[in-house]
């Protein structure tokens, strides 16, 4: 069984969704696009 991760916006605390368009997570509230390894 494998875990699901969850990273959260650091400008509003939302949690980010990946974007299998561009590769990286976006903040479903702000918009704003961060790359993965940034996040981790």
């Amino acid at each position: 069984m494998s875990s699901l991760l969850e990273y959260e916006c650091p400008a509003c605390g939302g949690i980010l969704e990946f974007d299998t368009a561009s590769n990286k997570l976006k903040c479903p509230y702000w918009g704003s696009i961060f790359e993965v390894q940034k996040i981790k």
